[in-house]
């Protein structure tokens, strides 16, 4: 049987806007066939995260794999 498949791993994220960090070291994984949602309040994080995950943006640090085929949309606000 095999195990779950890797749709999107993010490693070691870390985003800094000036001396102000939003993020340092997030980790996150994604398998085929989670939902996932993504929660905060105002100036948290989430859009600046999704900018990284969608390519639209780079992080400071950290590393993004997607899985060969699989793509990340982010819709601005």
């Amino acid at each position: 049987m095999k195990g779950p498949v890797t749709l999107l791993h993010a490693a070691g994220l870390k985003l800094s806007f000036g001396s102000r960090t939003v993020f340092d070291a997030l980790t996150l994984t994604i398998e085929e066939g989670e939902r996932v949602g993504l929660v905060g309040v105002n100036g948290s994080g989430k859009s600046s995260l999704m900018k990284i995950l969608a390519r639209a943006a780079e992080p400071d640090r950290g590393e993004l794999q997607l899985k060969r085929g699989a793509t990340v949309t982010y819709l601005p606000q």
